[in-house]
């Protein structure tokens, strides 16, 4: 009867090794098979950039009669966030490319090879498009001694376009920073609010 052996076990990520020559700069070295040589240090480069390429507002309002609508949509694009929180869940099984190797699409040890080696992964797409606020008002007019009497209702916060891997790309760990941009670890999304207002003048 004919022998088969094994196949070899499928590869799994590896950092980059070699010689830092720079900040940016690098002298890469594998062994004869392509294989980064273990005996060289992991190598380090800018593979990320908190500041946006642009960013934008378009506020329009509209009436008609004793109706007024007012929508703001915010924009923010080519920005990268350094996503903590989405590689923190695949280290600790608790993510969905974690569920990938627990299911066998990954081989045993990718989640963990790749955790402590590659550092792309804690890089995200940023870039987003958001319903920031949409409100409607009704005037009522004056009653008596009150003028202006209108009834508002209003959201924020409503929708978000975006290919973020995360929670919400516009959280920032460093609160108002601007050394600590664009780090999301444990932060708090922006929440979406509701609003009724009733206000007049006297």
């Amino acid at each position: 009867m004919p022998c088969h052996a094994p196949s070899p076990p499928a590869p799994l990520p590896q950092g980059e090794r070699g010689v830092q020559t720079g900040p940016l700069t690098y002298d890469v070295k594998r062994d004869a098979n392509g294989v980064p040589t273990a005996s060289f240090p992991l190598l380090r480069k800018v593979i990320g950039d908190p500041n946006p390429d642009w960013t934008g507002s378009l506020v329009n309002e509209f009436s008609y009669k004793k109706l007024a609508l007012r929508i703001q949509l915010d924009a923010v694009q080519g920005v990268d966030v350094f996503n903590a929180d989405f590689r923190t869940r695949q280290g600790v099984g608790n993510g969905k490319e974690a569920e990938k190797e627990q299911m066998g699409i990954y081989p045993r040890g990718y989640i963990s090879s790749f955790y402590a080696s590659v550092e792309q992964w804690r890089i995200d797409d940023g870039s987003f498009v958001k319903l920031r606020e949409i409100a409607l008002a009704y005037k009522f007019g004056n009653w008596k001694t009150a003028r202006d009497i209108t009834l508002m209702l209003s959201g924020r916060n409503l929708i978000s376009w975006d290919n973020y891997k995360g929670y919400d790309p516009e959280v920032n760990s460093g609160g108002q920073s601007t050394i600590l941009r664009g780090i999301d670890f444990g932060s708090v999304p922006i929440p979406r609010t509701y609003s009724v207002s009733l206000s007049a003048k006297f």
